[in-house]
C-alpha cells in the first residue's frame, strides 16, 4: 500500500464577494496565512478545493468549506 503522507486541512467560515488575504478575520486571511505556513519543499500542496455548505452558490449569505491537502 502507498504511503502518501498527507495532511488534510478544512476550514469553514462566511464569506463576502469583497474578501481579500489582507483583511483580518476573513476566510481569505485565515487561507492565506495558512498556505504561508507550508514549507514549498516539504509541504507540498496537492489540492486545494470548495464547496457551499448550505447549497446556495451566494458567497454573502453561505458558508463556505475549503479544504487544503497537502504532503505532511
Amino acid at each position: 500500500m502507498a504511503n502518501y503522507n498527507t495532511i488534510t486541512k478544512i476550514l469553514v467560515a462566511n464569506v463576502a464577494s469583497d474578501e481579500i488575504s489582507s483583511t483580518a478575520s476573513t476566510l481569505a486571511k485565515t487561507v492565506n496565512d495558512y498556505v504561508q505556513t507550508l514549507d514549498d519543499s516539504t509541504n507540498e500542496i496537492i489540492s486545494i478545493s470548495s464547496a457551499v455548505c448550505d447549497g446556495t452558490p451566494n458567497v454573502n449569505t453561505g458558508r463556505l468549506f475549503i479544504t487544503i491537502i497537502h504532503k505532511g
